[in-house]
Parts: C-alpha cells; sequence; structure tokens
C-alpha cells in the first residue's frame, strides 16, 4: 500500500510540474510576443498591429531587448511604434509611443540603408538604430485628406494617395499653401497637413501636431479653397511648438 500510495503522490506531483510548466510557457509567450508598426515604406506592412500580419520582433539573447531590422530602407521620415501584437488596444498597455514626445517615434534616413528597430520590453521604451540615419529636413509639406475622384477636394486623392502628390507651394520663408479650385458644397471634408511624403510629421487642419482625430471643414458653396500652414514656431527636433493655419473659401467662378 506504501509503494502505491508513493507512485500516486508522483504522478500527481509530475502532473502539477507538467502544468506548471505549461503555463509558466504561456505566460512568458503572452509577455514576449512585441510587434513594430508604422510605415509601409520603412516596414513592408502598413500600420499593422498584429502578431498575425504585422512585424513581430524577437529577442535572440533573451535579455528582454526585442528586436527587427528593416532592409535596404528608401531615403525618407518614418514614423513607428510599439503593440503587444493583439491589436491597438489601449496607450501605453497594448501600444506604446515615444515617452519623450507622447507620439510616435521617427527615425530619418539621409539615402538609403538597413534600420535596426529596438524595444526593450522591461521598460517599454524603443529606438531605431541606423548608419543611413540623418536630421529632417523640411523638403515639402503635403495636404492630404477624405478626397475621391468625384470631386476636387485634395485633387481627388485620399489620404496616403496624395502624400507625394498634394504639394504645397512655400509663398514665404515656413509658410505653405495650396488652393484646390472648384470644391463641391459638403459639410464633411477632411485634412491633414504632412511632411517629406510621410507621416511622421503632420498636422491636422486646426494645427495639432499627429492627431487621432480631424476637424470637419463645410463648403457651403462650390468654392476655390486655400489652406495656408506657417511652421516658423515649430522646432522639428523636438516635436514642439505652435503652428498656425488658415482656410480661406472663395465662390468658384
Amino acid at each position: 500500500m506504501f509503494k502505491k500510495h508513493t507512485k500516486a503522490i508522483s504522478i500527481i506531483l509530475t502532473i502539477a510540474m507538467i502544468a506548471t510548466m505549461f503555463c509558466t510557457a504561456l505566460s512568458v509567450s503572452a509577455e514576449g510576443t512585441y510587434v513594430v508598426a508604422g510605415e509601409q515604406a520603412l516596414l513592408g506592412v502598413n500600420w499593422d498591429p498584429t502578431a498575425e500580419t504585422g512585424c513581430v520582433m524577437t529577442d535572440e539573447d533573451g535579455d528582454g531587448v526585442f528586436e527587427f531590422v528593416a532592409k535596404d530602407v528608401p531615403a525618407g521620415t518614418y514614423a513607428f511604434k510599439f503593440t503587444d501584437g493583439t491589436g491597438w488596444g489601449e496607450a501605453g498597455v497594448n501600444n506604446w509611443g515615444d515617452p519623450a514626445t507622447g507620439q510616435n517615434y521617427q527615425i530619418t534616413l539621409t539615402s538609403q540603408g538597413d534600420v535596426t528597430i529596438k524595444f526593450d520590453s522591461a521598460t517599454k521604451v524603443g529606438e531605431a538604430i541606423s548608419d543611413a540615419a540623418g536630421v529632417f529636413e523640411l523638403e515639402y509639406i503635403a495636404v492630404v485628406g477624405n478626397g475621391d475622384d468625384s470631386t476636387t477636394w485634395c485633387n481627388g486623392l485620399t489620404w496616403d494617395d496624395g502624400l507625394k502628390t498634394n504639394k504645397m507651394t512655400e509663398v514665404e520663408p515656413g509658410v505653405w499653401s495650396i488652393t484646390f479650385k472648384g470644391v463641391d458644397p459638403f459639410d464633411g471634408y477632411e485634412a491633414k497637413f504632412a511632411c517629406n511624403g510621410g507621416w511622421a510629421y503632420n498636422w491636422g487642419i486646426d494645427g495639432v501636431f499627429n492627431a487621432d482625430s480631424n476637424p470637419s471643414i463645410e463648403v457651403t458653396e462650390k468654392s476655390d479653397v486655400t489652406l495656408t500652414i506657417d511652421v516658423n514656431g515649430f522646432d522639428f527636433a523636438s516635436k514642439t511648438g505652435d503652428v498656425v493655419t488658415n482656410i480661406e473659401m472663395v465662390p468658384a467662378a
């Protein structure tokens, strides 16, 4: 009887150990999944926060610092942030941006090169490193929004399609302007100002930097709509400071 009891206890302990190991493995797996999400030109997929189809990071040496290497990235300025692979969820819980600015991380490449992106799972702080990195220089600002091919708003281009096309004119140092001719009446036009063909530096139509939402613009009659932005008060290095925006509508001839 004593041997049978000993054997039974041994089996129970073995099962308990396996269960403990299994739960621990699940915990490590769940806590050890991190994804870098950002612009398509940087990562190959556009702002995908999920582990299923996004850019999953790895921790080869087990030090808690996860990495992802983006290969042959063209010159430009790119924005990115990190997620736990489940989706966007809640900021600070399921996704993490730059704690220094409260916005997305960004890196500027002055030439084509590889970018190593790192994320510390303990501090929830990331960074991007590249031999091609340089200082951001404003080349142009474009207006992007909810245009479609049936209207002249944003030249009929929707959001990303206008990043490299709807370029504004620098009418004086630091002041940029663009006019959309013959815009049809509508109360739900939206727009953002974006720099250098990407989203790393952008403002809403109200001048808010990297805003999550956009105020609607109402056009009450067919008009020529001129949008202007003055970035002289903005510091691109720290991503702080004020910009001044303006909307002018003139009835179309």
